[in-house]
């Protein structure tokens, strides 16, 4: 799977306007979220991954990964992403969240969004 171009242009797009990347730069825990967004992808599901990371928390800042993705999915800030991944498409036998499908097209927004969030500057976080 190569990521195209295009793809890395809509995740630099998406990380400005989700408010991961202000003035060219970004959080180094923005890294760390994207990166594990992935390994939990694989072990948990989805399905858990998307409810943890748009779930209320201590790190406040987590769901603006799932902002990114909705931008880069082209889905309305509105839309709550646990529930629109539950739905089946007209004429689909698999909710979006058990397609392979679109598991595939949720790994390629989030490989550009790891890709272009290296274009910006990172800022350590003061502990």
């Amino acid at each position: 799977m190569k990521t195209t171009t295009d793809e890395i242009l809509t995740a630099k797009d998406a990380l400005v306007q989700s408010g991961i990347v202000r003035n060219g730069e970004y959080s180094s825990v923005f890294g760390g979220y994207i990166s594990s967004f992935g390994a939990s992808l694989v072990q948990a599901g989805l399905l858990p991954t998307i409810i943890f990371f748009e779930g209320d928390s201590e790190a406040k800042d987590r769901p603006l990964v799932i902002k990114a993705l909705k931008k880069m999915m082209n889905l309305p800030d509105n839309t709550k992403m646990s529930e629109y991944i539950l739905i089946k498409e007209q004429g689909e036998s698999l909710r979006r969240c058990d397609s392979p499908a679109f598991i595939s097209r949720v790994v390629r927004c989030m490989t550009a969004m790891k890709l272009a969030l290296r274009m910006y500057n990172k800022i350590k976080v003061k502990d």
